[in-house]
């Protein structure tokens, strides 16, 4: 186990509206607002989402749902790290898309397009907090 104590110092709140794209926007709002450590939690409507599920095998994520049309966000939540000195998210979502599969999926969301999506970015300014490759996995955990 790796544990860090830090505190809480801001919360950014914002949303997301139609057209953008959720995945490269909360990159973008983490480096314009200088969160190098954080984490993210939103919710709303989207479109033409990609997710992807870990592959333990292949050590790699594998898209495994891909869905032109409106979906229902229900939950996407997150972390911000340094990785090679930039801020970098990782995002996994939980959508439920209507139709005669009324289905639902959760992953690590590849990209997204927002017809609106309500955020908070709760940012830990007083850590440094990074992303790794880990070998052993293929992942890239936290290394606070």
């Amino acid at each position: 186990m790796i544990l860090k104590q830090t505190r809480q110092t801001r919360t950014l709140l914002g949303r997301l509206g139609a057209g953008e794209e959720v995945v490269s926007s909360m990159r973008e709002i983490a480096r314009a607002e200088r969160v190098d450590a954080g984490w993210f939690r939103a919710h709303g409507v989207v479109e033409d989402a990609e997710i992807a599920l870990w592959n333990p095998l292949d050590r790699r994520f594998d898209t495994v749902w891909r869905e032109v049309g409106p979906a229902e966000l229900a939950s996407l939540s997150g972390t911000v790290a340094l990785r090679e000195g930039f801020p970098d998210v990782s995002l996994r979502a939980v959508l439920m898309w209507r139709g005669p599969r009324n289905a639902a999926v959760a992953g690590l969301l590849l990209s997204a397009r927002a017809l609106s999506v309500e955020f908070a970015i709760d940012a830990y300014d007083d850590a440094e907090v990074h992303r790794l490759d880990d070998p052993d996995t293929g992942l890239a955990p936290w290394d606070p």
